[in-house]
């Protein structure tokens, strides 16, 4: 630990100074012989940023040896080096894609409870189901309890995007019972926390009287909030407000 820290503290110095060879040799140097979990990360990162930093070494070399560098951190729990990974695998820009070892790397963060990567991995998972019909309804109920899971554990984080998908989920019933009335207290909540589409489903609500009493004049108000925001949709509701008098005068 003692190596790994001085060798550290090198590497900085010299990134301080620009010197980003010395820096890249430092942080091997922490990696390698002082088992530093942050400076296997730090070498990736090196790597995998090597047009910026200078190096010389052509690009499939430098992201092979970030790609080992990053998985040497993230087996080791580093949790940004998994994420890493995932966007890496994700797409092929890299490297040829590899959704499973993506998808394994995502869980791996949104196990160590992270609201964002929770957030992911149910849509990741949610596009899957909807792409890949494996006629198996048992696996599928579970696919989707699972997916409603990971967004309800990272809505209670308060995460905005994940108050959405709660909502939604409650909406159409999908890996949850419907729930008009679930649906609409997620949607507040998105709204709450400054959601425009979150206003615009509480303005869906009042107007259709789903989850909640139907109140035209409350509608209109959302609506108009939302339209005011360049929302094509609330605009034209807004628009059949002012139609038939719904929370303002009646102006054809």
């Amino acid at each position: 630990e003692d190596i790994a820290n001085e060798h550290l503290e090198e590497a900085k110095k010299a990134e301080h100074r620009g010197l980003y060879d010395k820096a890249l040799r430092e942080y091997i140097y922490a990696a390698e012989q002082g088992k530093s979990i942050e400076a296997a990360f730090c070498v990736a990162e090196y790597y995998f940023d090597y047009e910026e930093k200078k190096l010389e070494i052509d690009k499939e070399e430098a992201i092979s040896k970030a790609i080992d560098y990053y998985e040497r951190a993230a087996k080791l729990g580093h949790k940004k080096a998994q994420y890493k990974l995932y966007e890496i695998l994700s797409t092929d820009d890299y490297v040829q894609s590899d959704r499973d070892a993506a998808l394994y790397w995502l869980e791996k963060v949104a196990e160590s409870g992270d609201d964002k990567a929770q957030v992911e991995l149910g849509d990741e998972l949610l596009d899957n189901y909807l792409d890949d019909d494996n006629g198996d309804e048992i696996e599928d109920i579970k696919l989707l309890k699972k997916i409603f899971e990971l967004y309800l554990k990272a809505a209670e984080k308060k995460n905005n995007v994940a108050y959405m998908r709660v909502a939604r989920n409650y909406k159409f019933g999908i890996g949850v019972d419907k729930d008009q009335v679930e649906a609409f207290k997620w949607y507040e909540n998105a709204a709450n926390a400054g959601n425009i589409r979150g206003y615009y489903q509480c303005a869906e609500s009042y107007y259709y009287g789903r989850g909640v009493k139907e109140d035209k004049n409350r509608a209109y108000e959302l609506y108009k909030k939302v339209a005011e925001e360049g929302e094509a949709d609330a605009c034209y509701m807004v628009g059949e407000c002012y139609m038939y008098g719904y929370g303002i005068d009646k102006n054809q």
